[in-house]
C-alpha cells in the first residue's frame, strides 16, 4: 500500500527493484491511498495504530511482528504526543493490478553494478491497470 498526502499530482515512491516485481506471488496489487491531513478532525496516525493492535492482539504473532515493524519504521509510542497532531482522511483509494507492462522497474532491467535503485510511478500513467474494488478483493482471497 502507498500513501500521499500532499499533491493532487499522484506519484507513488518505489525504494526497492523488487517492490513491483509479480514474479513469486500468484497476483501483485497497488493500493494507493489519498489523505487530507486536517487538524480539527479525522483519525490520527496514533489512533490507527491503536484499532491495528486491537485486532491482532487475540492471534498473538502477527501482533508481535507488526510491533516490530513499527520500531524498524521509526514508530515509538513515546513520541505519541507528536503523532497525534495530524489528523487524517481518505480522499481516495485506488487498487492497480501490476502486471505486464505496468510503468516499473524490474531486476532484471538493471544493469550490473546498479544498486540501491529509488524511483516513482505516476499513477496518471496506470489506469489501464486500474481495478474496481470488488475485482480487487476477489484476487485477494485467490478467485
Amino acid at each position: 500500500m502507498k500513501t500521499t498526502a500532499s499533491s493532487p499530482h499522484h506519484q507513488v515512491a518505489i525504494s526497492n527493484i523488487r517492490q513491483l516485481d509479480e514474479t513469486h506471488v500468484p497476483a501483485l496489487l497497488l493500493l494507493h491511498v489519498a489523505l487530507e491531513i486536517r487538524h480539527d478532525s479525522g483519525e490520527t496516525l496514533v489512533g490507527m495504530v491503536e484499532s491495528l493492535r486491537d485486532l491482532l492482539r487475540p492471534s498473538g504473532q502477527p501482533l508481535s511482528l507488526f510491533e516490530e515493524k513499527l520500531r524498524s519504521w521509526g514508530y515509538l509510542d513515546v513520541h505519541a504526543v507528536r503523532y497525534g497532531e495530524s489528523a487524517y482522511v481518505v480522499r481516495s483509494h485506488d487498487f492497480y493490478r501490476v502486471m505486464g507492462s505496468f510503468p516499473r522497474l524490474t531486476e532484471a532491467e538493471i544493469p550490473d553494478g546498479v544498486g540501491d535503485v529509488r524511483y516513482s510511478v505516476a499513477l496518471s500513467a496506470c489506469s489501464a491497470y486500474r481495478l474496481s474494488p470488488d475485482a480487487a478483493a476477489a484476487l485477494i482471497v485467490g478467485k
